[in-house]
């Protein structure tokens, strides 16, 4: 009995020791909390990180109502006025990360892209469901720092430019956030494709681990 109870307390430490953390895979990404947060990679390793983004970021006006329309909301759970419905998202492959500007040893690959929403405040009145609704852009990226990346403060030429370009970019959207941010912090401007348009966001990189504060 004592070798059965070793053998399985091995086997339990062995499945901790081998468990997947967040980040490692495509289907367990890292969440960030908002399109403005960065993604921590340290060189030498890959993360994959998802981002979801106001559906306002992939459009100039209501031009994407057509595939939005297409997604399904679950009320089969609702029995009482603010129970949770499930958020719906579904495959968005039309989107197409068409250009990455990044510093030098930094890569930004697109893995997967969806369409969805957030739904909140559910009502029920009578047999009849309502509720709030956000739509969403949800993507996955496979985001690869080398080992021996050089952190752009440090660099020179073309990937101070890229920087540089990026730090552009966030004060022409983010004037009030630009100060806040740490210098440590790496840039990658992203250019997309979706329904024939072109948009570019930011992705954020932090390349050393964030300092606690005490």
């Amino acid at each position: 009995m004592r070798t059965i109870a070793l053998t399985a307390a091995l086997i339990t430490t062995l499945t901790a020791c081998t468990a997947i953390q967040r980040g490692e895979q495509e289907n367990y990404p890292v969440e960030l909390a908002s399109p403005y947060a960065s993604a921590s990679v340290a060189p030498g390793k890959t993360q994959f990180v998802q981002v979801t983004y106001p559906r306002s970021i992939f459009e100039d006006d209501n031009e994407l109502d057509r595939y939005f329309d297409q997604l399904s909301v679950d009320v089969s759970s609702v029995r009482a006025s603010g129970d949770k419905i499930p958020d719906p998202y579904m495959d968005a492959s039309r989107i197409k990360l068409t250009s990455v500007n990044a510093p030098k040893g930094i890569s930004v690959v697109l893995v997967k892209s969806e369409i969805g929403a957030v739904i909140s405040n559910s009502r029920l009145t009578g047999s009849r469901v309502q509720w709030q609704q956000l739509d969403k852009v949800r993507l996955t990226y496979k985001v690869s720092v080398a080992a021996d990346f050089t952190p752009t403060k440090e660099a020179t030429g073309s990937s101070a430019e890229a920087s540089s370009n990026s730090m552009s970019l966030l004060r022409q959207y983010l004037p009030s956030l630009t100060d806040a941010l740490s210098p440590e912090i790496e840039f990658a401007r992203l250019n997309f494709s979706f329904n024939g348009k072109e948009q570019d966001t930011l992705l954020s990189i932090r390349t050393t681990p964030e300092k606690s504060s005490k």
